[in-house]
């Protein structure tokens, strides 16, 4: 489905989200909570604060699953 923003461009209205909390990111990439907060921890899963929500950019996300199925590309 698309709509029309204020400006007159056209949105997407179901595209994937360009960031996720952190129960979305677990649910994109099919873990739970616990490892993705375990990721963030061992430094492998970069976030950002926006007020008081932890987030984690689509890209980065991503990225971890890349490495994770291409471990030597890392």
């Amino acid at each position: 489905r698309q709509a029309r923003s204020p400006e007159g461009s056209d949105v997407v209205k179901d595209a994937a989200p360009i960031s996720y909390s952190i129960p979305g990111a677990a649910a994109a990439i099919g873990v739970s909570k616990s490892t993705i907060w375990r990721l963030i921890a061992d430094g492998q899963l970069e976030t950002f604060k926006l007020g008081a929500r932890t987030l984690i950019l689509r890209t980065v996300l991503e990225q971890l699953v890349e490495r994770l199925n291409h471990p030597q590309a890392a």
